[in-house]
């Protein structure tokens, strides 16, 4: 008897994981929508190109947070950068982008309205393209985007501002400063 009563409670449980990690992706994609916001970043001095950064939020708001952060990198670098949700008109525009990064939240698997923009990016001849992922380690959030110059995760208990550091000069072929 103690037995199936053990069972029927893994069941349960395994039952009420499943249900909240669909809950979780779902919820992620339908905070995608919110991303509609955009704004421009200029350097205080010489402009050394242009930049798009693309985000989706997430269900905590962090990939938006390190989106801003590498824009924050970028402006600092030179770069006039667009900080652009994914579905924002600013995130198509990337015509004389010599960096495009995208970011997003990873529950697990990658995010659907990230990889869906990946699929029908078309970057200009000779832009650097890299993406980042907030959240669980995965070892392949965004799968069929090996033609990307630069990747990077950021997974809950790590340095975000040294990965990130790296990530940006990595992405524009400098040294890490």
């Amino acid at each position: 008897m103690m037995k199936i009563v053990i069972a029927i409670a893994a069941v349960a449980a395994l039952t009420v994981v499943a249900t909240a990690a669909v809950l979780a992706i779902g919820m992620s994609d339908v905070m995608s929508s919110t991303a509609t916001e955009s704004e421009l970043l200029m350097p205080a001095g010489n402009v050394a190109g242009q930049a798009l950064v693309v985000y989706t939020p997430g269900l905590t708001g962090e990939a938006k947070n390190k989106a801003a952060q590498v824009a924050g990198d970028l402006k600092a670098k030179g770069y006039e950068v667009t900080l652009a949700g994914v579905k924002s008109e600013a995130a198509g525009d990337y015509a004389g982008c010599e960096v495009i990064v995208v970011g997003a939240p990873v529950y697990l698997i990658g995010h659907g309205a990230i990889q869906t923009y990946l699929q029908a990016l078309d970057p200009p001849e000779g832009a650097r393209v890299g993406i980042f992922a907030t959240g669980s380690r995965n070892p392949d959030p965004f799968p069929d985007t090996a033609w990307l110059d630069a990747t990077v995760q950021l997974p809950a208990g790590e340095d975000h501002d040294r990965l990130l550091a790296g990530f940006v000069a990595g992405l524009l072929g400098q040294a890490e400063t």
